[in-house]
């Protein structure tokens, strides 16, 4: 069972004890960046809580944290990788609260962050991954919103990511599995346009996505896997449509 007040109480524990070892050991760099990533946790806790400003104020002061330590360690990418998943934290509780335009300036500086990455490492599979992910999250929230057209270019990005990166390291798996998933969104994405009427278009474009995605599941995790039973339903509907 969730038990936010005890999860709030605990980590406000663990904040105080881990800023004490900072300021015990100033020069260690593990140290340094406990305190902030203890107040991005419980930020988002206190999100989930339903206290979106106290969540607001953590995960600042947590991003305000990392960021100094970049400044000081630039090249520590693993901070500055969790310092982009901050700023998307930070959107979610943007988005409890209301403001959609800041929800979306805080996304896209964390995503801009993982696309510098990805550009800067890439033979970093992780970086590339994460950053396509997040472009497919963005088409996900885009299409929900409303924003159709936004929700494609937003796939089509991830897509192309995952493709360059596949290109270039055709051996890693975790590309194929990354490529299938951005496949079957923008394939999903078509196929509720389908639905609604929108074009011909829209059934056929979702049929070539889910057969895209289909074959790279069927790669990734073998014949039996149930992403790619979904997929295969999801075809059968696309085609039948």
């Amino acid at each position: 069972r969730r038990k936010p007040a005890e999860a709030r109480a605990a980590l406000n524990r663990a904040q105080r004890l881990r800023q004490q070892l900072a300021d015990e050991h100033p020069g260690e760099l593990r140290h340094r960046y406990a305190p902030g990533e203890s107040l991005i946790a419980l930020g988002m806790v206190q999100n989930y809580a339903g206290d979106a400003a106290a969540a607001q104020k953590s995960i600042e002061a947590g991003c305000q944290i990392l960021e100094e330590l970049i400044r000081d360690n630039p090249r520590a990418t693993r901070i500055e990788m969790n310092l982009a998943w901050a700023y998307q934290q930070l959107a979610a509780v943007h988005v409890t609260s209301g403001q959609p335009a800041a929800a979306l300036g805080c996304f896209n500086k964390g995503l801009r962050i993982q696309e510098r990455l990805a550009r800067e490492y890439p033979a970093v599979s992780e970086f590339l991954t994460t950053c396509a992910e997040s472009y497919r999250v963005l088409g996900d929230s885009l299409a929900r919103a409303g924003s159709s057209d936004q929700a494609a270019t937003a796939y089509g990005k991830a897509i192309d990511l995952l493709k360059t990166g596949a290109a270039t390291v055709p051996h890693e798996p975790a590309y194929r599995e990354a490529l299938a998933t951005s496949q079957a969104a923008l394939a999903g994405w078509h196929y509720q346009r389908g639905r609604a009427g929108q074009s011909r278009r829209d059934w056929d474009a979702a049929a070539e996505s889910f057969t895209a995605a289909l074959a790279l599941f069927r790669e990734a995790f073998g014949g039996e896997h149930p992403k790619v039973a979904k997929s295969l339903r999801r075809l059968a509907g696309a085609e039948a449509g």
